[in-house]
């Protein structure tokens, strides 16, 4: 009967091992001391002899006739370990038998004597695939196991094996064999079986396995059996579906020679098979090694393996890459950024282009455009993103422009193009001399004239200083004066209009619109007059509706009605302080100050008036408490908000 290769050249002693010095000496060590455990752990990537060394311990302990730690190989312990019909040596695939009645069985089992050998040795493959309830059943009997009973764990994934296994077993990494040492055992096969092969073909296959040697050995004998016989280039460029490191070399010297090709050669690529990730590594490898030579010259190269071929390929581009260490660093660079969009779906034909692209650039030495970083900026509306006007040459005489001091080193510099998010300012109390320059511009006709004509609209086209610094006065009243208001003043975007000021709202801010009454209006045109004296109206816009100040209240009526709120809170303020200072302790619920609720007129018209009022205020604050938490944190300041105490 035919065997694979792998099969029929598993290493049959400890020496014939390739690649796992460090695990042999550990377990030749042992043996040869005659310390040897009860359970080992054995991690590593697939194909790197796991099973094999565990074969070749449970071999070592039940030879007959061993020699030092290397088993004979001859006795009839060995030669029925070899051929798997021992029955002292128990293989178990934890994949398909992972529940915990076949490990109750296994316990069950285990204090059986030995049939034939010194000891009984229990091999779990892919350990880490048993249940919960099975590792707690096995747990026991691996930390006791009866005399002369060995288990040896294998798995690809140790941080999926509970630490209190872990913690009774000796474990022993193993790990991917590296390419040098796979070809050495690929051509010493090729020389057992009598083919003919050719070296760069027995690399390429190395560099496919991917530190697996089982997997180089199933790959070459796929590529005997496509290449009638013998190993070449061509038959292993088929299997693997091009993108070949000899190819991908000879891609990268067009795209030097002959960038115009580099795009449909590379695509042809990916139309004979080749997988994106697998170009995209073995490009990122020749590059690399490229990248070495050039900026270390042959010391980078240092414990890098590469065939005969690949050497004279590194030279020749090596010396028409001089001085290009950093595009070809930036390409790398980019390579590696490109691999997770690969794995997320990425078609051939985008990584054809990008790749094409970035390798005509890093070759001839172009250095890649630099991206500003992206500015972090809060969640909020686009439309209340301001330009930030350009701040105005320090005066000869060392007087205030109207420019806080704050942008006064800045003034030198021109402005910045990128747009920029005015946040709300901390409330402070020492600087009220903010506005007044405002004032001033505003009262100088002929210097507005130069700016605006006298028909025309404020807008931020014509004059968007003047906006966004009117704006950021505005927004610097104390939130405790108007919660509400100051929420619309902070969410909202102010443009010039026909005939006065236009604030929009985006569609979510349906509570500051519906908060928006007839005093609230008259409140903004007010502070909006402060800075534009010459305001008519102010318009307030939200998903289609509009909402204006035309026949509200004058600016006087607005202060004062702001001027009695502060009043109100300045009086609750004082009774606080008196009821912390041993006074009479205020009745729990809402404190009424006199001057905030008015006597309530006989008149019929008084009392729809304020039947008016409480019914707003009881709208807004239905409105507040089906809020969710993030937009409540807009609107909220503490529990004496404006709602509760107009309340009757």
């Amino acid at each position: 009967m035919y065997q694979s290769l792998y099969r029929r050249y598993r290493p049959q002693s400890f020496s014939d091992v390739v690649g796992q010095t460090v695990a042999v000496d550990v377990i030749t060590r042992s043996l040869s001391s005659g310390r040897i455990g009860h359970a080992y752990l054995f991690s590593g990537p697939r194909g790197c002899g796991k099973t094999t060394v565990a074969r070749l311990l449970a071999k070592a302990v039940n030879c007959t006739a061993r020699n030092g730690a290397e088993p004979c190989g001859q006795c009839q312990s060995c030669l029925a370990i070899r051929d798997g019909r021992s029955l002292d040596v128990v293989e178990i695939d934890g994949a398909s038998n992972n529940t915990v009645d076949e490990v109750r069985e296994l316990k069950a089992n285990v204090g059986l004597a030995s049939f034939g050998g010194n000891w009984k040795v229990y091999i779990i493959d892919e350990v880490h695939m048993l249940s919960a309830s099975a590792f707690n059943a096995l747990l026991k009997t691996l930390e006791e196991p009866p005399e002369r009973v060995m288990f040896i764990l294998a798995t690809t994934e140790p941080h999926k094996v509970p630490a209190t296994i872990r913690s009774r077993c000796q474990h022993i990494p193993f790990h991917g064999l590296s390419v040098p040492d796979i070809v050495s055992q690929l051509k010493d096969v090729t020389a057992r079986e009598g083919l003919s092969a050719e070296s760069e073909a027995l690399w390429e296959i190395a560099r496919s396995s991917d530190g697996g040697m089982r997997d180089g050995l199933s790959l070459l004998e796929q590529v005997i059996a496509l290449g009638g016989g013998s190993v070449t280039k061509a038959a292993v460029s088929q299997l693997t579906g091009g993108g070949s490191t000899e190819e991908i070399q000879s891609w990268l010297s067009l795209c030097r020679t002959d960038p115009a090709r580099s795009v449909s050669v590379l695509s042809d690529m990916f139309l004979s098979g080749a997988l994106p990730e697998r170009l995209v590594s073995n490009v990122f490898s020749s590059v690399r090694n490229l990248w070495l030579l050039v900026r270390w010259g042959q010391a980078g190269l240092a414990g890098t393996a590469f065939s005969e071929d690949e050497e004279g390929w590194l030279l020749r581009e090596g010396e028409a890459a001089r001085g290009h260490s950093g595009s070809l660093e930036s390409f790398l660079v980019r390579l590696a950024a490109l691999t997770p969009q690969i794995r997320r779906g990425m078609g051939s034909s985008v990584v054809a282009g990008l790749v094409s692209m970035w390798a005509v650039d890093a070759l001839s030495g172009k250095e890649p455009a630099v991206a500003e970083p992206p500015v972090m900026k809060p969640s909020i509306p686009a439309n209340r993103v301001f330009s930030s006007p350009a701040p105005a040459a320090p005066a000869q005489d060392g007087g205030k422009t109207g420019v806080s001091s704050e942008r006064e080193p800045s003034a030198s510099r021109a402005p910045e193009p990128a747009l920029t998010v005015d946040l709300p300012p901390r409330e402070t109390e020492n600087e009220p001399q903010n506005a007044q320059p405002f004032q001033e511009e505003a009262e100088q006709p002929a210097s507005v004239e130069e700016k605006v004509n006298a028909s025309s609209p404020v807008s931020l086209e014509e004059d968007p200083g003047r906006m966004a610094e009117a704006v950021d006065e505005l927004r610097k009243f104390p939130a405790a004066e108007d919660p509400v208001l100051w929420t619309v003043v902070h969410l909202a975007s102010f443009a010039g209009g026909e005939g006065g000021v236009t604030v929009d709202l985006d569609g979510s801010q349906t509570i500051a619109w519906e908060a928006m009454n007839d005093r609230r209006m008259a409140a903004l045109r007010g502070r909006l007059k402060a800075h534009f004296p010459d305001l008519e109206n102010v318009t307030v816009r939200f998903c289609g509706q509009t909402r204006d100040c035309s026949g509200l209240t004058e600016l006087e009526d607005a202060e004062k009605m702001i001027s009695r709120m502060a009043g109100a809170k300045e009086e609750k303020a004082d009774q606080e302080a008196e009821s912390a200072e041993g006074s009479e302790p205020a009745k729990a619920g809402l404190q009424i100050s006199p001057v905030e609720v008015e006597p309530v007129p006989a008149e019929p018209a008084g009392a729809a008036q304020e039947k008016k009022v409480g019914a707003q205020a009881e709208s807004v604050l239905d409105m507040l408490a089906h809020l969710p938490p993030a937009d409540l944190l807009y609107y909220r300041k503490e529990t004496d908000n404006e709602h509760e105490e107009t309340e009757p």
